[in-house]
């Protein structure tokens, strides 16, 4: 990977922020200018559901299942770490429930992108760890830190 990667794969993270709204209304807004269409999105840790989403119709059905009608995403102290074969995102995400709760969960994903540019897969997990040893790091400062609680879907 390189810093084209890494900031490639940050504009699109930051992307995702903007075009909730969006994507919760079943659009796919900036999606092609990043993703390819034949992504992939699995969710290792199971949460917030088990389950791997595949294309265009994949990244919707993700968006329902996983955020129902949670709005207002606004990414906290997210890091972007190149890996060299992907890059790795670490932070946190705190929501606006439909009763204008807030919550936040910590996350870590696992993006790739292929010969041609795009993200054509990305990984979901709670376990920091786990996710910097997935994506080649293993020893990454970061892989220390504690285990996120598992947090209410």
């Amino acid at each position: 990977m390189s810093e084209q990667d890494v900031e490639f794969v940050r504009r699109s993270f930051l992307g995702f922020s903007q075009d909730f709204a969006e994507f919760s209304a079943g659009g796919i807004g900036h999606l092609p200018r990043f993703w390819a269409e034949d992504l992939e999105i699995d969710n290792v840790d199971g949460w917030p559901l088990p389950g791997v989403y595949r294309g265009y119709d994949g990244w919707r059905r993700w968006i329902s299942d996983a955020f129902g009608e949670m709005r207002n995403p606004r990414p906290r102290d997210v890091r972007f770490v190149d890996t060299g074969r992907a890059v790795v995102i670490l932070g946190e995400m705190e929501w606006l429930t439909p009763g204008d709760v807030s919550i936040a969960h910590r996350f870590a994903t696992v993006v790739e992108r292929r010969e041609d540019g795009l993200i054509h897969r990305m990984r979901v997990f709670l376990d920091w760890a786990r996710a910097l040893a997935e994506g080649g790091a293993p020893d990454h400062p970061a892989a220390a830190e504690p285990v996120a609680a598992r947090p209410e879907a």
